[in-house]
């Protein structure tokens, strides 16, 4: 059981929710797309790495993404504060799929497809922002409350899926 959460929280970090197609008319978006999706731990696809890169781009200001492709990916906690990292890592949400990079993540893992599906299943996108938030933006972003609860949800869903 406790080997599955932490592949849920490894397959969380991994991953976002949504399908946006964020362009940006700033050179700097095509730069930032480069760095992102050299970032295997992001492990975007060129279209989600272009899309995250033209989001952050029209969300920040010069300073910050001049941070970001500095850095060699995603670095949020490199940026000047919390309302920073979370309008990048939201650009970074609408952009990719995070119940599908979930469901990949734990089948990479050896966890069966109905399982992996379940799990991923059993939240919502709010629910899911909140996992990725907690597991990715630096302290002050995150809303540890509504982190915390979401962590017992998380070993519910978990057991039922297992038992179910």
């Amino acid at each position: 059981m406790r080997q599955l959460i932490v592949i849920i929280a490894i397959a969380l970090a991994a991953a976002a929710c949504g399908d946006d197609s964020g362009g940006s008319a700033d050179p700097r978006a095509a730069e930032l797309s480069e760095v992102l999706e050299a970032d295997t731990a992001l492990a975007l696809t060129g279209d989600e790495a272009e899309c995250t890169a033209g989001g952050i781009v029209d969300a920040l200001d010069d300073a910050s993404i001049e941070t970001l492709l500095a850095a060699d990916g995603l670095e949020l906690g490199d940026l000047a504060g919390p309302a920073e990292a979370i309008a990048a890592f939201d650009a970074y949400l609408d952009c990719v799929d995070v119940e599908q990079k979930m469901v990949d993540s734990l089948l990479a893992t050896g966890t069966e497809a109905d399982t992996a599906r379940c799990v991923a299943e059993s939240f919502g996108e709010d629910e899911l922002r909140t996992m990725l938030g907690a597991s990715a933006l630096p302290g002050g972003a995150v809303d540890e409350e509504a982190a915390f609860n979401l962590v017992g949800e998380v070993f519910q869903a978990a057991q039922a899926c297992v038992d179910g």
